[in-house]
């Protein structure tokens, strides 16, 4: 498994905060989906009734 930079996986989210496609993102950086959407899930804060905000 391939090892991103904490820096690489900011630059990458704020992409896809900004409403960039990931399935765009993916292609243009060659970083799969699903590892984007699991940076974005372990990247959304958690409430206090334990509920992920997106």
């Amino acid at each position: 498994m391939k090892k991103y930079s904490q820096e690489r996986k900011d630059m990458i989210l704020q992409l896809v905060a900004t409403g960039k496609p990931v399935a765009e993102i993916s292609r243009e950086y060659g970083i799969a989906e699903q590892t984007i959407y699991k940076w974005k899930k372990s990247n959304t804060p958690v409430t206090g009734s334990g509920v992920r905000m997106i």
